[in-house]
């Protein structure tokens, strides 16, 4: 590994994007990541009941990225759009009722997140009724029906767990039955990670192994004894969460069902887990578990192992693929150049497939879906991440 360590100080000397990885060592500072955070609104409900458009303003005063909504507000999708473009706030998500997503009420919904920006609708609760084995058969269809819809309108359709959901049924969790009873193409999952770990259940594992399926991820952390608590100030393994959202360009979703404090300070801790230093309304931030002094190295997927350091304008990655190892589609909101340093592996980029062997070099534009293959002895590539801009300047000189 110290061979590898080598090459990717080389590297970020190279580029002259991060300081050298010493000082940041001997500073202990944390640096940047591209992880899109958001708040749900339900966080705040007490303030948002009180005065929806000033709550949202103090949102983006703290710094957040987004927001996911769970009500409007009494506003009309012009008013919302209007203060979305005052406040720099982009839609991550929306929660919805039963109600609110079936016949004329669904045609209402997609129109507002139509007019809002808003591209996943999700389903945050099922009422008691449905909370067996025949509810969830019974339910299956009626899911489905409701993921089509959105579909026909480019929205994605997602349902948000709670704890009952891993109640174990034959040995299998209703949360599980729910999937394998849904089309993967029309029903996803918002994984709420603290009601994973409540129920006994590793989110880090979950999320890996329905990696498919996960449209966002709630960021909620467990304290000692089991309460929710700010993120970062708790026992889950927030490192490793953050970076299946990051890796796989989703939105993290920061929520807390009942702050313990006013319900912005606790938006406001919850955020400083993921800064370094400085905010920006409107901006993404990194999470602090992002250190040069602890390149800890993170499993994507089974089979698939990273260690990441990362700069104010860009990230570099190392990732190893074992050998028939499968990095599923997905898709990153910037740009990626990579290169292959040792071993092979497939690549597959919008249906373009590739066969790359050490010393190739790959480009992948921001937001295009691919997937990638270990060869048969693996493969090790070292993979940089950034805004086109920052990396058109990153490389100035560069053969």
């Amino acid at each position: 590994m110290a061979q590898r360590a080598s090459r990717l100080q080389h590297v970020l000397y190279w580029t002259g994007e991060v300081r050298s990885a010493n000082e940041a060592i001997e500073k202990g500072e944390s640096v940047m990541n591209d992880l899109q955070v958001a708040l749900e609104l339900y966080t705040v409900r007490d303030e948002t009941s009180r005065d929806f458009a000033g709550t949202l303003r103090r949102v983006a005063q703290l710094g957040y990225a987004g927001v996911e909504f769970a009500g409007y507000g009494n506003l009309t999708a012009q008013e919302m759009s209007a203060l979305l473009a005052e406040t720099g706030l982009r839609v991550a998500g929306t929660h919805l009722g039963l109600d609110a997503l079936q016949d004329s009420q669904l045609d209402a919904s997609i129109r507002y997140c139509l007019d809002i920006g808003c591209s996943i609708m999700v389903l945050p609760n099922l009422a008691n009724e449905w909370r067996t084995l025949e509810g969830i058969r019974a339910l299956a269809p009626r899911l489905n029906a409701i993921g089509q819809r959105c579909q026909e309108h480019s929205i994605t359709f997602a349902y948000h767990n709670h704890d009952f959901e891993f109640t174990r049924v034959d040995g299998v969790y209703l949360f599980d039955y729910l999937l394998q009873l849904t089309d993967p193409s029309l029903v996803k999952i918002e994984l709420d990670v603290y009601w994973a770990a409540y129920a006994g259940v590793d989110p880090v594992s979950y999320l890996q192994a329905q990696a498919d399926r996960v449209a966002l991820v709630h960021l909620k952390d467990m304290a000692a004894d089991r309460s929710m608590t700010e993120v970062g100030k708790g026992i889950l393994d927030m490192g490793q969460i953050c970076a299946f959202a990051q890796v796989h360009g989703l939105w993290g979703v920061v929520e807390h069902d009942h702050p313990q404090m006013p319900s912005l300070e606790s938006a406001r801790i919850s955020l400083e887990y993921f800064m370094s230093g400085s905010s920006t309304a409107g901006s993404s931030f990194e999470p602090a578990f992002y250190k040069v002094d602890s390149i800890n190295e993170v499993t994507l997927v089974e089979g698939i192992r990273a260690r990441f350091v990362t700069g104010s304008r860009i990230m570099f990655s190392f990732v190893h693929l074992a050998p028939g190892a499968v990095m599923p589609d997905h898709h990153h909101p910037h740009e990626q150049l990579g290169y292959v340093v040792e071993g092979s592996m497939s690549l597959n980029i919008a249906g373009d497939e590739r066969n790359l062997q050490p010393g190739d070099a790959y480009t992948i534009p921001g937001g295009v879906t691919h997937r990638a293959v270990g060869g048969p002895n693996g493969c090790l590539v070292l993979d940089a991440f950034s805004c086109a801009r920052c990396l058109q300047s990153s490389t100035r000189g560069i053969p």
